[in-house]
């Protein structure tokens, strides 16, 4: 149990000093760990008419519809709040730092990446703050065709339903066309590629990016969550569904319950478990940043939003899900669906580029003010059928890049094509029982079919620019079959991990979006989509956000509570469930530090057990360090060739420990070389996020003299 830091040091331990933490320490660490202390205390429970878990993107929209309509909502975030930083457009690489995404361990199968930052090309990332995803991601609204729904047989969504709830989502959200509406505006080397693909594709022009009945098309712009009057620049004002819906009900509910709903934000709970009662969900378990559990409960429903990754983690910790993967995690069998986690769908997309040359448009360009690199035009089209134009499916995207070389003389277009409706699923997979612990996101090789009708768009856009396939390949020489199954990757759109169904289909929801045997009990993000939508995801998450706020609130319309909810409820008052749940959501855990002995000629107090994390799957090390330091434990044990410092520095931040200058580090590194051990020293600093480095063991091979150390 004790670090190999530690274990390399002799100390007497009385045994009483130990007693709690070194269970504590098992509890942490082993597989399927995650119940409950036995001398763990629950505070009595706070009581709501919903409860949303996630305040992301479908979530806020969901919570701020329920108390539109006079509920009083709690809503529960895992992540921290955002601050004014968070909508500064110029800032947007400071937004998807480790402190605000999850960056969930991700198992890929050959040379697949992600469409992410450096640090996460093979992790699905997902928001860890107030706005969710949208909030550290591209911030584009782009709606899915009204009719796709309906089209693939889910006919209580039709047109005029998905078109109505978009109608009132754009009428509450800020949103603003950037690009060119005009064509005539677009310089002429990106115009003459324009003119050649709508003329093949027969595309229409949409004006305003792709909102609107058809989907189908090419557009000079997007429509993004912002508002002001300039364009990509510091100070223009970015904008999520929590911040511009869930403001304005905080604080508004009348103490005798008026008419005005209100919605309550509780930062940094994670929820644990959704609490069950006869076939019907009543509550929430979740834990605040000190790692206590406390329970809300719900007079009329629970909605999920926790994002295609934490809604079925969610569900599986609840007990709903495949009995296979509940045996394993020792979590008792409450309602049997082996769909959850299941049917993990992405976007698959590649980037290449071309270039014009020897031309006078290129002369034009060079002379002109075109040449700023920058997205300049989109295109959605049908691989096979009607191109364009059609209120259904679609099921490619390509976005066109451009920017001029004054050195070659040429004009530049990088191409990224998108297959919208893959036929590749991956899955989500709880490594422990342990809510701390980040779930595991699996994809297995991509069919090829896929990569087949990747590799057509090309071809497709070959055709029209009068070009070979081979053109677009990256590196001359190589097939473009080659090159895509190369450089393809996920397109960071996950969804469909808790999916809506036709009846007697495979699926989590009906069309309701309520999750199937259990009452109370909804999905209102991304992960309730059926497939992978014919656009970008957030518009598609806000339009379940929508769609889930009003079946719950149609569906539980004079509901009778449970009695256990009813008891709880009965004599608890606005303002006495206010300061009950202040204290919940600021309570700390009760565990004392381990003791401590000096380290001789150091001046460093070594605690006299530690977390060892060099044998741990990485997907456990963050859940097992954030309870071994709420447990009292602050020495920790990592070392160059773990590999773990992300996960660990992640544990520490989840464990909400203020005090980050009592932990103790313990660090190995092979004696390679002055140079080799200070770059390492560096890295480790700034990697862990430390100040320094307490215990450094130096580990020689046996055949390395001890000159060389």
């Amino acid at each position: 149990v004790l670090s190999c830091g530690a274990a390399c040091l002799s100390f007497a331990m009385p045994a009483a000093a130990l007693r709690g933490l070194l269970c504590a320490v098992v509890l942490a660490a082993r597989v399927g760990s995650g119940q409950s202390s036995p001398d763990e205390e629950r505070t009595e429970a706070t009581v709501w008419d919903f409860i949303v878990v996630g305040a992301g993107t479908g979530g806020s929209l969901c919570a701020a519809r329920l108390a539109a309509k006079g509920a009083d909502v709690l809503l529960l975030e895992a992540g921290k709040w955002d601050g004014d930083w968070l909508y500064d457009a110029g800032r947007a690489n400071g937004r998807n730092g480790p402190d605000n995404v999850w960056g969930y361990p991700t198992r890929l199968p050959g040379q697949l990446t992600v469409q992410n930052s450096a640090p996460y090309r093979k992790r699905i990332n997902a928001g860890k703050i107030m706005g969710g995803s949208s909030a550290v991601h591209g911030d584009v609204y782009d709606p899915p065709p009204e009719r796709e729904f309906e089209y693939s047989g889910l006919h209580s969504w039709d047109g005029p339903r998905i078109r109505a709830a978009l109608d009132s989502i754009e009428a509450d959200l800020s949103l603003k066309f950037y690009g060119y509406e005009n064509l005539d505006d677009i310089p002429d080397a990106q115009f003459f590629v324009i003119e050649k693909l709508m003329k093949h594709f027969g595309l229409q022009h949409n004006r305003r990016g792709n909102v609107g009945s058809a989907k189908g098309g090419l557009s000079a712009g997007w429509v993004y969550f912002r508002s002001g009057t300039t364009e990509h620049v510091p100070g223009e004002k970015r904008h999520t569904s929590y911040g511009d819906m869930v403001p304005r009900f905080n604080g508004t509910a009348s103490e005798s319950g008026g008419s005005a709903g209100s919605v309550t934000v509780v930062a940094e709970a994670l929820a644990a478990r959704v609490l069950l009662e006869g076939g019907a969900a009543v509550g929430v378990e979740w834990r605040n940043r000190g790692g206590a559990s406390h329970e809300a409960l719900a007079t009329r429903a629970v909605l999920l939003a926790a994002g295609a990754v934490g809604t079925p983690k969610v569900l599986t910790l609840s007990g709903i899900g495949d009995p296979l993967e509940l045996q394993r995690l020792a979590i008792p069998v409450q309602v049997v669906n082996r769909e959850v986690g299941a049917g993990l769908a992405d976007h698959l997309a590649m980037f290449t580029w071309f270039v014009i040359s020897g031309s006078d448009l290129v002369d034009s360009m060079l002379n002109g003010t075109g040449c700023k690199n920058r997205e300049w035009f989109n295109m959605f089209f049908n691989l096979t059928g009607p191109p364009t134009g059609g209120d259904g499916i679609v099921d490619a995207e390509v976005r066109f890049f451009a920017g001029c070389n004054a050195t070659r003389k040429t004009v530049d277009f990088g191409v990224e094509a998108v297959l919208l409706h893959p036929e590749s699923k991956g899955r989500v997979v709880l490594a422990s029982a342990n809510p701390e612990v980040m779930p595991v996101v699996e994809f297995p090789p991509l069919w090829e079919s896929d990569y087949d009708r990747l590799e057509l768009i090309y071809k497709r856009l070959a055709e029209a620019l009068g070009m070979l396939p081979e053109d677009f390949a990256n590196e001359r020489g190589r097939p473009l079959a080659e090159v895509v199954r190369s450089d393809a990757y996920l397109y960071q759109h996950v969804c469909c991990s808790a999916r809506v169904a036709r009846p007697g289909e495979p699926g989590v929801c009906n069309e309701d979006l309520q999750v199937r045997g259990v009452s109370g009990l909804y999905v209102a993000d991304a992960a309730a989509l059926p497939f992978t939508p014919s656009s970008h995801t957030s518009a598609p998450a806000l339009l379940m956000g929508e769609l889930a706020a009003s079946s719950a609130w149609e569906a539980t319309a004079g509901r009778t509570p449970p009695a256990r909810v009813e008891a709880a409820r009965r004599g608890q008052t606005r303002a006495s469930r206010a300061e009950l749940l202040a204290r919940q959501s600021s309570s700390a855990t009760a565990s004392e530090e381990v003791p401590r002995v000096p380290l001789p000629r150091s001046g460093v107090m070594l605690p006299l057990a530690g977390l060892g994390t060099g044998t741990l799957p990485q997907e456990r090390i963050t859940g097992a360090v954030a309870t071994f330091i709420r447990r009292g434990g602050r020495h920790l044990d990592t070392a160059v060739m773990y590999d773990n410092y992300a996960e660990l520095r992640a544990g520490v931040v989840a464990s909400g420990l203020e005090n980050r200058s009592s932990l103790v580090v313990t660090w190995k590194v092979m004696p390679l070389g002055r140079d080799y051990v200070n770059k390492a020293v560096d890295t480790a600093l700034k990697e862990l996020d430390v100040e320094s480095l307490d215990l450094v063991q130096c580990r020689a091979s046996s055949g390395l003299p001890w000159r060389h150390i």
